[in-house]
């Protein structure tokens, strides 16, 4: 149980920490918002879709990344080692 519960309170706080940035960033884009009429749960329901949209497109990302043919990913400059 300890093995998940730290890690998944991190994660939630990474992204409570990113979702509060971006709110801030757009205060006036929120300003324009309500002063053309949308209610405060619309814009908060805007938030949240970008929201999911994020995380939905990087977990398409991550999962179909490492199944790839490396043509599309290919070896760092380095090489392995």
């Amino acid at each position: 149980m300890g093995n998940v519960l730290i890690p998944s309170i991190i994660a939630i706080l990474i992204v409570l920490n990113t979702m509060v940035g971006s709110v801030m960033e757009r205060k006036r884009e929120i300003a324009v918002y309500t002063s053309v009429g949308l209610a405060p749960p619309h814009v908060a329901s805007l938030f949240i879709a970008e929201a999911l949209a994020f995380g939905i497109i990087s977990s398409v990302l991550a999962i179909w990344r490492p199944r790839s043919p490396p043509i599309f990913w290919p070896e760092p400059p380095c090489g392995p080692g």
